[in-house]
């Protein structure tokens, strides 16, 4: 019997749930783009409950299965990363190999500026990614 989760990702096969497929494609063509031409990030704004872990892994689970051949996919939270007060945000730039690392298992340099990350998003900018076998 389905019930009524009080926390956590809806299960649709055992949650009531209403799997809102339009949304999904949405995301999904808006991060994707058209061919030939990039697609772009979204930012998911609601309160406590609502469903935006849910709809962040639908939309990659279905990425996955359709474009798998041609994205590195993964998730990252960088919830873990604390920037002391008398630290400069840039501290954020030196934390991001251990990220790649333990989310794409990827092994790579740290870029030396906010332009060097944004680079991280974008195909053929002279970054090579090395498996991380370790």
């Amino acid at each position: 019997m389905k019930h009524f989760p009080s926390y956590g990702p809806v299960d649709c096969e055992e949650h009531f749930c209403v799997s809102r497929k339009n949304l999904v494609k949405r995301c999904i063509e808006q991060i994707i783009g058209k061919p030939g031409k990039s697609g772009q990030y979204f930012t998911i704004w609601a309160p406590r409950q609502t469903g935006k872990t849910w709809l962040m892994r639908q939309v990659k689970k279905e990425i996955e299965n359709r474009y798998g051949d041609r994205f590195i996919i993964g998730s990252m939270s960088v919830q873990g990363i604390v920037i002391k007060e008398q630290e400069n945000e840039e501290i954020f730039l030196k934390k991001v190999p251990q990220l790649m690392k333990e989310t794409f298992c990827l092994k790579i340099e740290p870029p030396v500026d906010w332009e060097g990350f944004k680079d991280f998003f974008y195909i053929n900018h002279g970054f090579h990614f090395d498996a991380y076998d370790g």
